[in-house]
């Protein structure tokens, strides 16, 4: 992926402090190898001989399917069920 595509997604994702960090560290896990390591309490070469932080997409996993929906609000918050 191109790294300015990388930076369309990362600014799309920018409006969240957490969201950006989890979106960089996927698209650039170079980055994020020795911060990893540290949190995993295992050594570096191990991350990297893997090659990656997290699973590819998966598009099941990944996208909520709800069939039906019935959405109201109650006390001003959005109760969905």
């Amino acid at each position: 992926m191109s790294d300015e595509s990388k930076a369309i997604i990362v600014d799309f994702y920018s409006l969240n402090k957490y969201s950006t960090e989890y979106m960089d560290s996927y698209l650039n896990p170079e980055n994020y190898f020795e911060k990893y390591a540290q949190l995993l309490n295992i050594p570096e070469w191990r991350l990297r001989d893997v090659g990656e932080l997290c699973d590819p997409y998966n598009r099941v996993k990944e996208t909520l399917s709800i069939k039906k929906v019935k959405a109201i609000y109650n006390m001003d918050k959005l109760v969905l069920f």
